[in-house]
């Protein structure tokens, strides 16, 4: 299988982008010129990095040369409380950049696209009810998804991720925390 991972330098996407590398698909990643590599340094020699400049030509074009089996959109902006500034990154990475990915996997034959939301769109467990900013960008993309699932026959779906974490997350969760404390329970130290 050929597979385009976005979000792959973030601690989900680089899980996924290796583990598809271990089972032996074929895997190209894509970046922008800033993106820090670091979270798969161990895979860089088995994977494809593929640039974008964020316009809808640059991805068009790295959609159309990797020519994928299946998109797995990882890739996400969050911002709980955003400043004025971050209001325009929330769109364009919760929004347009996946509906670029998704116009052009539609218009280059791919047929699977693997979308990843949040429970945070679901406050109280209702059908919809944003709890942020960053919630509201993930369901407006995922209307967009309906279009292209029923109006061009896409294979999509969303995954609602609740959290992560895992095996050497960087950001600060309370398991990390307690590990750099040296916090015991019962005598065994967390690991």
């Amino acid at each position: 299988m050929k597979a385009l991972v976005t979000g792959a330098t973030g601690f989900v996407g680089s899980r996924l982008a290796r583990r598809l590398v271990a089972e032996g698909h074929d895997v190209a990643v894509l970046t922008r010129k800033s993106s820090d590599c670091g979270e798969i340094s161990g895979i860089l020699d088995k994977v494809r990095i593929r640039e974008v400049d964020r316009s809808a030509e640059s991805v068009d074009a790295q959609v159309a040369a990797v020519n994928p089996d299946v998109i797995f959109h990882v890739a996400t902006y969050f911002a709980y409380e955003p400043s004025l500034q971050q209001i325009n990154a929330l769109v364009d990475g919760n929004i347009l950049l996946p509906l670029q990915l998704i116009d052009s996997a539609a218009r280059h034959g791919v047929r699977n696209f693997v979308n990843t939301g949040s429970v945070w769109q679901h406050f109280r467990d209702a059908d919809y009810d944003p709890v942020c900013l960053h919630a509201a960008t993930k369901q407006a993309f995922e209307v967009l998804l309906t279009y292209y699932s029923n109006g061009v026959k896409l294979q999509c779906i969303t995954l609602k991720l609740n959290d992560t974490y895992g095996h050497g997350d960087p950001r600060k969760k309370i398991f990390s925390l307690l590990q750099k404390h040296d916090v015991r329970f019962y005598g065994t130290q967390l690991t």
